[in-house]
């Protein structure tokens, strides 16, 4: 699936898209949402998901008589896909439940026009992630890109967006980011970070590193030279972390597959390993 690809990033960020758009609906006080296979086509946050979701279709229609979930598929094809594009080994695991109703779970995914308290209340507060893995889950932003049609965003996070590396972190602190106002998008507005290369950064990818308290409109580059400066916290903590060049990577990768597996478990009761190995089949 990967290999025939016509545009590999678009596909691999599309289908992590799909796995975390499904994961994040997860409401801990009335136990709905969560990984289920449900996401609310209609809400504008969930635009373009449809043709990854026809995408996945055929494996999910091959893998039902062996009683695993559309959401077991969409979990593992995530999985697969930062896999294939050079990240960590992750495990895979299944009894996830479907839902075939998730009206209004749309309403409950980030905004990417907010900061640093939006980030905490939704992934901390609301998730159950530490500050850390937070940071940990956002650097998947490294694969594919905002389609302004899709968003109201446009660009990629990062130039090679089809491998997945700790170049968001490098990135968000090594290049400089100018903040631009974007056209509406279905009535509301859209701001972007622009970079160098066709590149950009949303609200808050910029606010997990920097403060932008004061309304600065730059932030990052090499020697410090944005007008915002850094913030503190643990968000800030971990993007140090895992942007330091050799260990950096070596760190967000070690970090990554446990967020993600606690990601990719929101809302199911017990899983099991579908291998004896736990392992993701290769793609």
């Amino acid at each position: 699936m990967f290999r025939s690809s016509s545009n590999l990033g678009d596909t691999l960020g599309g289908i992590v898209r799909l796995a975390f758009h499904d994961a994040a609906t997860f409401d801990s006080g009335t136990n709905t949402g969560g990984v289920d296979g449900c996401v609310e086509l209609t809400a504008a946050e969930n635009t373009g998901l449809a043709g990854i979701i026809d995408l996945l279709q055929p494996a999910v229609n091959a893998v039902a008589a062996f009683a695993v979930s559309r959401a077991d598929v969409w979990a593992l094809a995530a999985g697969m896909a930062i896999e294939f594009a050079g990240g960590p080994s992750l495990e895979f695991r299944i009894g996830r439940i479907d839902s075939n109703t998730c009206i209004g779970h749309g309403a409950r995914l980030p905004n990417a026009e907010m900061g640093r308290s939006h980030i905490i209340d939704i992934f901390v507060s609301k998730l159950g992630f530490s500050e850390r893995e937070t940071a940990t889950l956002m650097g998947a932003h490294v694969l594919g890109r905002a389609e302004r049609g899709i968003s109201g965003y446009n660009g990629a996070w990062v130039p090679n967006n089809d491998r997945f590396s700790n170049d968001y972190f490098r990135d968000l602190l090594d290049r400089p980011w100018d903040r631009r106002a974007q056209p509406l998008f279905n009535g509301q507005a859209r701001t972007q970070w622009n970079g160098p290369r066709n590149t950009m950064m949303l609200n808050t990818d910029i606010e997990i590193a920097f403060d932008t308290s004061s309304g600065c409109a730059r932030a990052g580059g090499r020697g410090g030279g944005g007008s915002c400066p850094r913030a503190t916290g643990g968000l800030s903590a971990a993007v140090s972390e895992f942007s330091q060049r050799g260990r950096g990577q070596q760190a967000f990768f070690q970090a990554f597959p446990p967020a993600f597996t606690k990601l990719m478990a929101l809302g199911s009761g017990t899983l099991s390993c579908a291998f004896d190995d736990c392992s993701t089949p290769g793609a």
